[in-house]
């Protein structure tokens, strides 16, 4: 390494990278990955963890650089005129793998509207319902895009997101118990970037029916203000709500709004399945 010129690392680390990301795998991830992403900017923030770690740092390790150097070191050879021409054209090849904005995967995002899918935004916890319930959106070991969430009738309930037009939408199944891997319904999830709020509705296969938007929120952030059915639990009360948002048993016509504690109340009287 002591041996290598900064010129001839240079070269050497732009050909390690194009070999690693030109595979067949990282090219399926870089694709996953646009697909997730509404903006280059959401493109990026994906990038180190998805595709830089386990793909194109152990690829720079061996040259004794990172990627930091790299960027640093082509910029520079580039601006000063001492990169070669076929330099520059790889590199113009490298950025073009790595881009969101050149692709015509991309291109074909950017000109349709999109399908919620800000995945650099959606990742995280949310809370929903008057009771806190939880769930979690996350990119697994392979960059899919994954709900982890509960149900009233099957416990957590797990699947893989896809885009299927303005939303994400996503099978449910029990990853434990008598139910492992027997789908129990679905649930569609779309980002609201202006109020910073996760929008979704849940229907059980069961009834074969949307229930009503639920309105899921960032832990810590203020509450929205109790209206309909987006502050109803989601998929915990499923046993409790039709699909649709209209209740299975309701409290007698004419009784007056009841307080929190007393709502929790009759919701248990209701159904068992909602503890």
């Amino acid at each position: 390494l002591k041996r290598l010129s900064d010129k001839a690392r240079l070269q050497a680390c732009q050909a390690r990278l194009l070999e690693a990301a030109d595979k067949p795998e990282p090219r399926k991830r870089i694709q996953r990955l646009r697909s997730l992403s509404a903006s280059p900017e959401a493109f990026s923030k994906l990038l180190p963890r998805h595709l830089w770690r386990p793909f194109l740092d152990p690829a720079l390790r061996p040259l004794g650089v990172d990627r930091e150097w790299y960027a640093e070191a082509a910029a520079a050879a580039i601006a000063s005129g001492e990169a070669s021409q076929g330099f520059e054209e790889e590199q113009v090849r490298l950025e073009e793998l790595l881009s969101f904005g050149r692709s015509a995967l991309a291109q074909q995002l950017q000109q349709r509207p999109p399908c919620g899918a800000f995945a650099s935004e959606l990742l995280g916890s949310w809370r929903y319902g008057t009771r806190s319930l939880e769930y979690r959106l996350f990119l697994d070991d392979a960059a899919t895009l994954r709900f982890d969430g509960p149900n009233g009738a099957a416990g957590r309930v797990f699947g893989e997101l896809r885009p299927q037009g303005t939303w994400l939408e996503a099978e449910l199944a029990p990853k434990v118990g008598e139910k492992s891997g027997e789908k129990v319904g679905k649930i569609r999830l779309r980002y609201d970037g202006a109020a910073d709020a996760v929008v979704s509705n849940y229907m059980s296969f069961a009834r074969g029916e949307w229930g009503k938007d639920i309105t899921a929120r960032r832990p810590g952030a203020a509450p929205e203000a109790s209206s309909g059915g987006a502050s109803r639990p989601m998929l915990a009360d499923a046993a409790v709500a039709a699909p649709g948002g209209s209740s299975a048993a309701r409290p007698p016509d004419g009784e007056e709004a009841r307080s929190e504690e007393e709502n929790q109340k009759w919701q248990c009287i209701l159904g068992l399945s909602v503890i």
